[in-house]
């Protein structure tokens, strides 16, 4: 069965990483695999040994994690200054940055944990992968 933590731990590191990576699913072992390839003949290479598997795909999603965070900031002042600093070269940077003089570093660690298991949960879904969620319990389609 596939724990929807390691999907979401995968999803994380792929957004982060820079180089050609790709994910699979195999849903006969049931396991998640990472590929990477440094040129074509490996890409090619790798399309041959995956038939049947299931690649995951996300969408970068760090530009609308942030902005779904900001929102839940209760102080007005506070919420439209992250968002007017969460622009140009190094915005993801420079807002982190703030987060512990505001005291909220942990409680943006948390909701981006949430946020990567919400996006493993639907990719499951969208698939019709049955996971074992967070608190144990396996769901299935």
């Amino acid at each position: 069965m596939l724990k929807i933590k390691e999907l979401s731990d995968v999803i994380d590191m792929a957004q982060d990483n820079k180089y050609d990576e790709y994910v699979y699913y195999d849903p006969i072992k049931q396991s998640i695999e990472l590929e990477v390839t440094y040129d074509v003949i490996d890409e090619e290479d790798i399309e041959n040994r995956k038939e049947g598997m299931i690649q995951v795909v996300v969408s970068p999603f760090g530009r609308d994690m942030f902005l779904a965070f900001f929102k839940l900031i209760e102080h007005p002042t506070v919420k439209n200054m992250f968002f007017e600093k969460f622009h140009g070269t190094n915005k993801y940077r420079k807002v982190k940055d703030l987060f512990p003089r505001y005291h909220l570093l942990e409680r943006f660690y948390k909701f981006k944990d949430e946020y990567e298991l919400n996006i493993a949960k639907r990719w499951c879904e969208t698939h019709k992968i049955p996971y074992t969620d967070e608190f144990g319990h396996t769901i299935t389609f």
